[in-house]
């Protein structure tokens, strides 16, 4: 019986994050500057969702590749971000097949690193082109730091520095 419980309590906390990523929404931010949105993007001819906060648009940018694949942490952003949103417009981005940006539409053979890399650039460029920078830093966890460091071997003149944590 106990068994069963951790397995019905594990199930709902499994179900309450998966609706949480795709009713998330954000809070404003009570600054002069500051920028909070969700926002639909395409990248690789796929709708994706990122997630922008900062207290002051003039801030750099910093991209947060989330692990997984396939486990988003945008849902949990205001538990650790709000540090860094004083000093970056952080950008969370889930990435196609995750969280908000999970669909049926998704073609599967899309789901590879080339066009993991392919979204990640682009998101990079938009992200540049958006908030006039010449770069952006980069931060990755788990699958995303590897996503991260494939980024930066490949582009390093799109990033200021990349950030590694929990490989």
């Amino acid at each position: 019986m106990k068994k069963f419980r951790n397995f019905m309590a594990l199930t709902g906390l499994v179900l309450v994050f998966i609706l949480a990523s795709c009713v998330a929404r954000t809070p404003p931010i009570n600054t002069p500057n500051a920028i909070a949105s969700l926002e639909k993007v395409n990248l690789g001819g796929v709708d994706q969702w990122i997630l922008i906060r900062g207290t002051d648009i003039k801030n750099p940018v910093l991209l947060f590749l989330h692990g997984g694949p396939g486990s988003p942490e945008m849902p949990m952003e205001h538990y650790f971000g709000t540090e860094l949103e004083k000093h970056f417009v952080v950008v969370h981005w889930d990435q196609r097949g995750a969280g908000k940006s999970l669909s049926a539409k998704i073609p599967r053979e899309s789901m590879n690193i080339k066009q993991f890399i392919s979204d990640a650039r682009e998101l990079t460029q938009l992200l540049k082109k958006r908030f006039s920078g010449e770069k952006i830093y980069l931060m990755g966890h788990s699958w995303g730091s590897l996503l991260g460091v494939w980024m930066v071997q490949k582009y390093p003149e799109d990033y200021y520095a990349y950030i590694g944590i929990g490989q």
